[in-house]
């Protein structure tokens, strides 16, 4: 199958758009074990993505319309912020063409074509962000793909995205937590098996998430010109976010469903 590059090669590193490397992303996806998900490095031609981040730093952040909610209707600890992508915002008609979404469609391998939902979130992180939930995107969106701004960022720095699996079998030795909007989120850059009783996300009516252990199979630095991509058709997608220390962290997150 061949596409139609021409936006795509206004934007996309050429090494990403070549058939062949296409196909070995596919296959590289493939052989993961659980989440099928892709880190991608130097993705965007940077004159494109520093354009982004230069308009990015004039935007107007909300943190109210970036609030995360439990089942039982009850906050997720979150203090991002945001701004709604729009039609007055540089990268709108790339971000969302047919031509981006079907491209992340075939990268993930995604099955059900027609699907077009799409929504794009520019985010804005402050210096001491507490840090991220344990949560899942996946009953509302399939695919999940995030670009990082964060020039010369290293583990130290924190913010780093984490994946989590269930592993039932070890709740004995896992360490129980539960979430605070007050605190700062260490624990999650401490341990590499949680147990938790709340999960975020939007869960289907009668699916019982509670007492959930998790193994942390994964982190992910927020560098530069990352791309993160992820299928989560066929597992939840949990994820989190560790706190921040002393740096503010930007990106956009963008939504398939």
């Amino acid at each position: 199958m061949t596409m139609n590059f021409s936006i795509l090669s206004d934007w996309i590193n050429p090494i990403y758009l070549e058939e062949s490397y296409i196909r070995l992303l596919q296959q590289t996806l493939k052989a993961k074990p659980e989440v099928k998900y892709l880190v991608l490095d130097n993705f965007f031609k940077t004159e494109k993505l520093d354009e982004l981040i230069r308009r990015h730093k004039n935007l107007n952040f909300s943190e109210k319309k970036d609030m995360y909610s439990h089942i039982d209707g009850s906050l997720l600890p979150y203090d991002g912020a945001v701004k709604f992508m729009d039609k007055s915002d540089y990268g709108f008609d790339f971000l969302f063409s047919k031509q981006w979404t079907n491209y992340l469609k075939r990268l993930v391998s995604f099955k059900y074509k027609d699907r077009t939902d799409t929504v794009v979130k520019l985010r804005y992180h402050k210096p001491h962000a507490k840090g991220f939930w344990i949560h899942t995107d996946s009953i509302q969106w399939k695919i999940v793909c995030i670009c990082y701004f964060n020039k010369d960022w290293k583990v130290s720095d924190g913010g780093l995205l984490q994946l989590w699996r269930p592993d039932e079998c070890t709740l004995e030795t896992a360490l129980k937590v539960s979430p605070s909007t007050d605190s700062k989120m260490e624990f999650l850059s401490e341990n590499i098996r949680l147990n938790t009783a709340q999960v975020g996300g939007r869960f289907p009516d009668g699916d019982n998430r509670d007492n959930i252990d998790f193994v942390l199979i994964d982190q992910i630095i927020p560098a530069y010109n990352r791309v993160f991509i992820c299928n989560t058709e066929k597992n939840y997608g949990y994820h989190s976010v560790t706190p921040s220390n002393e740096r503010e962290r930007t990106g956009f997150v963008q939504w398939i469903g």
